[in-house]
Formats: structure tokens, sequence, C-alpha cells
């Protein structure tokens, strides 16, 4: 994997839910994501939103060095436009592959963060 990043789903429970079912609709849904491609809409506005955050951190000099930094270091593009280029070119194939390969359970850790009651 060349992406240095973990992957972290976090949830905020509201009043009444219980951490076992927020951590199953959690895990459901990324069994969902590894065996079945997002449909057209949905993958459309999610590519959107991820080209539009992309292009967003990339808006000042600091965060281009920085990104452009980290292009370099984990070879995942040679420049900045190579790096939108290949984000355009994702599928909805690519994104249910990549979810297949990293959302494995031998590869997860699970925490639950329960305040004290004082």
């Amino acid at each position: 994997m060349k992406d240095p990043y973990l992957f972290v789903a976090e949830a905020h429970l509201r009043p009444g839910v219980t951490h076992d079912r927020v951590e199953r609709v959690i895990l459901d849904e990324m069994d969902k994501m590894a065996r079945s491609a997002l449909n057209d809409e949905e993958f459309g506005r999610v590519r959107r939103q991820m080209l539009s955050a992309s292009a967003f951190m990339t808006d000042t000099v600091t965060w281009r060095a920085f990104r452009f930094g980290q292009l370099l270091a984990t070879e995942a593009a040679t420049s900045l436009d190579e790096w939108y280029d290949r984000l355009a070119a994702v599928t909805a194939e690519d994104v249910r592959a990549a979810a297949e390969s990293v959302f494995q359970e031998k590869g997860r850790i699970v925490g639950w963060f329960v305040p004290e009651v004082s």
C-alpha cells in the first residue's frame, strides 16, 4: 500500500445507542463496499467530493508543497497534475477492489471510548 495513512471510521453515539450496534453498522457498511461497487449516482457524488477536497487541500503554497512531498515520498505520483489525473481515473470497481483488499478483519483494530460517569 502506497498511502501511509490508516483508514479510520469514526462515530459519535446518540444517547441510547450502543457501541455494539454502531460497530456492527460500520462493519456491515465496510463489508458491503468490499462486495459490491457503488452505484453511478453515489460514486459520482463521492468522486466530486474527493476531487474538490483534494484541490482545496492544495489551495495554498504550503499545502501544495506538503501534498507534493507526500506524493513523492509514497511514489503515488510524480506531480500534482498526475495525482489529479489518477484520482479522476478511479472507477467504482477500483473502490470496491480497494475496500476488499483493505477492509479485512485480520488488519482491523476496533476501539471504543466509553467515558466514565463522574
